[in-house]
């Protein structure tokens, strides 16, 4: 790898009294003070792991405030400061930057990237001042390639309940780059260890990104999303084969609730289970509607697009059973029975959404804490 020799243009400036015994017990004169002068500066990598390093000029007198990238912050502590003012070593990683802080000099490593442009910055300081190090590293140049995917579609709209859609590809053995949703990167393959990583080779992932659902069996893939209560909100997912790369950027709408008159009549639409999570029962005025989601303390445990048991039917047979993490939920000939294990520790909530066509229902639930 490369190493970017840069001087960051420190200033140290001595000026030193002595007498002929070199009397160490003497005040030490304001004028012996030695000063580091910090000024901003920026380096430049290459889109491959690439080094550079930075020559402060002196070991003492100054130490690192933070280091940023666009989505982390790391903060070295009030005694990793005090490490570094006296010229101790120090190192740190925050995300895809790497830094270590040797004598007079730090040195400054940076991962592959894989998408786009990025920038971090380190900030110095010493008792009277600060300056940044901004770091740029290059983006993925992309289509270098012919189309070697073949995406059935770039564009994805999903409905506000989230159900499934699917996308396929004529191509095999590309991988999921990265995955963003909302603007923010919450997938990014470069930092995955788990069998996501191996994709190009057997087909397969699975993914929540937030309230995003992303799988991909045979090198198809299927994305579906949480109910959406609130305004429309984006995705974006980035596949890579060889050098080409691609991308399909999707929409959630907004779960229009009340569009269709109510078909489902429940006969109550809150719930409110003792410590021991007795079984309350839940009475329903129509037939063939369906559970699409089942959320536990704030988070989606069931979703019907990825349901694959009897499950999936209930629209037909009117039989559900489901348990989600500590709470239960079943349909028997239309006829909701919600129960939970005994709780000891705190108050929980949970959620249940209910489909029919155009309409939309759910059911909001508290779990009480036994009484000490």
């Amino acid at each position: 790898m490369k190493k970017l020799i840069l001087m960051l243009m420190a200033v140290i400036c001595f000026t030193a009294c002595s007498n002929d015994d070199n009397d160490q017990k003497q005040p030490i004169n304001p004028e012996q003070t030695r000063t580091v002068e910090l000024n901003d500066t920026t380096l430049t990598f290459e889109l491959n792991a690439d080094t550079a390093t930075v020559n402060i000029g002196s070991s003492e007198g100054w130490w690192i405030e933070e280091i940023t990238t666009e989505e982390d912050t790391l903060k070295p502590t009030a005694e990793e400061k005090q490490l570094m003012a006296g010229g101790g070593v120090y190192e740190a990683r925050c995300q895809w930057v790497s830094m270590k802080r040797n004598g007079s000099s730090i040195e400054v490593a940076v991962d592959d990237n894989v998408y786009k442009e990025r920038t971090f910055k380190i900030v110095l300081a010493t008792a009277d001042s600060t300056a940044t190090i901004t770091g740029v590293q290059e983006e993925m140049i992309t289509g270098q390639w012919d189309d070697i995917i073949g995406l059935s579609t770039k564009t994805v709209t999903l409905n506000g309940a989230g159900d499934p859609a699917t996308v396929t590809t004529e191509g095999k053995h590309w991988w999921i780059t990265s995955i963003e949703v909302d603007g923010e990167t919450i997938y990014n393959s470069y930092y995955d260890r788990t069998e996501n990583r191996n994709m190009y080779q057997t087909g397969k992932f699975n993914k929540k990104c937030d309230w995003l659902n992303v799988s991909v069996d045979d090198w198809t893939l299927n994305i579906s999303a949480d109910m959406n209560y609130g305004a429309g909100r984006t995705f974006k997912i980035h596949l890579q084969a060889g050098d080409y790369h691609d991308c399909i950027e999707g929409t959630q709408e907004e779960l229009m609730t009340g569009g269709a008159s109510d078909k489902i009549g429940l006969s109550t639409k809150e719930v409110t289970l003792d410590y021991t999570g007795s079984e309350v029962k839940i009475d329903t005025e129509g037939k063939h509607w369906w559970i699409t989601s089942i959320e536990v303390e704030g988070e989606t445990l069931y979703n019907f697009g990825y349901d694959r048991t009897e499950n999936r039917n209930m629209y037909n047979t009117g039989k559900f059973n489901q348990k989600c993490d500590w709470l239960n939920v079943r349909v028997d000939d239309w006829t909701l029975y919600i129960s939970a294990d005994d709780n000891f520790r705190k108050e929980r909530t949970f959620k249940i959404t209910l489909e029919l066509g155009n309409y939309f229902d759910h059911i909001s639930g508290t779990q009480k804490i036994k009484d000490k």
